[in-house]
């Protein structure tokens, strides 16, 4: 049976630096034509600089061993702003939470991967299902448009997010139709792993903010009424790597 998912749906993209140079195809260099006043003597050559590489890139593919070793890097692809998560390790799961988190066990990365700074939101998965339609995948369409928590409607062919929900996290949302979403995007759904290492770090904290529950850094039922805010409105509550 197929579950939809009630919480922030997240894209997650492997990380691949590539360090390019670029030029037109149509570009040529033109030598100019010598003249008799041209009587000066070149200048000496100098050295070629060394193109310096991005510290934060290199120290995500070295690894980190501890949270406080990261400082929070973003970069923008498409529209979208990622945060860099780096290599690294930590204990995977809980001992104290439900049977399927036991026993921890040290999970490591050996690349680095990005992953989505911001829940995607009503608007954009409005702008995906205009593209790719509301299709039926695992016995269940992509997106639950008729449930009474769906913020985005159809008309005709149009798909709307209700005023005011824009910004807000999309839920209704099937896993088929989030694999859709990421792959749209040119990216995939993060693994499970993958996720908590990106919220709780080599730490391995208890929430991504640290190991003490603070009401102002989340929003859930019991400071909001059951209804979602907008992205990014609890800045205190981002993890180690900014998301």
């Amino acid at each position: 049976m197929a579950h939809r998912m009630k919480w922030p749906l997240i894209a997650g993209l492997l990380l691949a630096v590539l360090w390019v140079g670029c030029t037109t195809s149509d570009s040529q260099m033109v030598e100019p034509s010598p003249t008799a006043e041209s009587t000066a003597t070149n200048p000496p050559p100098t050295d070629t600089p060394e193109p310096t590489q991005n510290p934060a890139l290199v120290l995500a593919e070295a690894g980190i061993t501890s949270n406080a070793e990261w400082e929070p890097y973003i970069e923008t692809f498409n529209g979208v702003e990622m945060a860099l998560v780096p290599a690294g390790c930590f204990m995977r799961g809980s001992e104290e939470g439900e049977r399927d988190e036991s026993p921890m066990h040290e999970v490591c990365f050996e690349q680095p991967f990005w992953i989505d700074l911001y829940e995607v939101t009503n608007a954009r998965f409005g702008d995906f299902l205009g593209d790719a339609g509301n299709q039926e995948e695992g016995g269940l369409n992509w997106y639950g448009e008729a449930d009474s928590a769906a913020r985005i409607e159809r008309d005709g062919s149009t798909w709307m997010t209700q005023r005011g929900f824009e910004d807000h996290p999309v839920g209704e949302v099937t896993w088929y139709g989030a694999r859709a979403f990421c792959q749209a995007q040119g990216g995939r759904l993060p693994t499970e792993a993958e996720w908590e290492y990106a919220a709780r770090g080599p730490d391995a904290l208890t929430y991504p903010w640290g190991n003490e529950w603070g009401a102002d850094n989340a929003v859930y039922r019991g400071n909001s009424g059951g209804q979602t805010a907008p992205v990014g409105s609890r800045p205190t509550g981002v993890s180690w790597v900014g998301a």
